[in-house]
């Protein structure tokens, strides 16, 4: 088992400030992430997909007597939705998550800069989107690598009518 595939299938408790307890399980697999929660004693399971996230986000804090904990998040827009991925008072430990979650979802690495921004931190170009779209698509097993690549059909030229021309083909 590569590094990247024991990524898959791992199963965090964090915190929900509006769950009952508090607390959230959230499950990562490669297409989608579940989290499960209760509210108000009404049990809830969401899964969002992994294309709904902008990105996996390091962000530094000050813990107890200023020392800095630093955080990997997996960031959707919905702060709600937000996944935080791993912990650590030590940046080496913390930068190799970071890569390794990066690399799992296919996703560009970002940094908090300031409170709520966040910037890419790679100056290269964009990461293939195609690669994760490629792995996780759900027509990958009905259809061929070429016959997924063909254009499909235009409906505005279908709808074309030639009234009043002759047809070749001989009806009875």
């Amino acid at each position: 088992m590569t590094q990247l595939q024991s990524y898959a299938g791992r199963t965090f408790t964090c915190d929900d400030r509006r769950a009952d307890g508090n607390l959230r399980r959230v499950r990562v697999e490669a297409d989608h992430v579940a989290i499960t929660r209760r509210y108000k004693g009404i049990a809830m399971r969401l899964a969002v997909p992994v294309a709904a996230f902008r990105g996996i986000a390091l962000s530094v804090h000050s813990g107890i007597a200023g020392a800095p904990i630093y955080e990997v998040t997996l960031l959707h827009d919905d702060a709600d939705l937000s996944v935080v991925l791993a912990q650590a008072a030590n940046d080496q430990h913390i930068a190799a998550s970071w890569q390794g979650w990066s690399a799992f979802f296919a996703m560009p690495r970002l940094v908090e800069r300031r409170p709520g921004v966040f910037e890419r931190f790679e100056e290269g170009p964009e990461p293939s989107a195609g690669a994760a779209r490629r792995r996780c698509s759900l027509t990958r097993q009905r259809r061929s690598r070429f016959a997924a690549r063909r254009k499909p059909g235009q409906s505005a030229r279908m709808e074309q009518r030639f009234d009043g021309e002759r047809e070749l083909i001989a009806r009875d």
